[in-house]
């Protein structure tokens, strides 16, 4: 399974736009993956004051992965 942008940043913050079912989809899943270019733009995000993050997008980044047992795609 791939996680979208939007995907890990609502994964990350607990949010509701995650249904039960998919929360369970993703728990049951063998491996979740997220692209590198999702660390990008969540950076972009972040340097335009669109997104809050309680740390800096690289170590927001590499602290949700970890936490969640992602694994990241490389951009190639």
């Amino acid at each position: 399974m791939i996680l979208d942008t939007c995907a890990l940043l609502w994964l990350a913050s607990g949010d509701k736009k995650l249904s039960r079912a998919t929360l369970k989809q993703i728990n049951e899943a063998p491996a979740v993956y997220v692209s590198a270019i999702s660390g990008f733009e969540i950076a972009i995000k972040a340097s335009r004051g669109k997104l809050k993050l309680p740390h800096a997008p690289q170590e927001w980044f590499e602290k949700v992965i970890e936490h969640h047992g992602l694994a990241v795609l490389p951009l190639n």
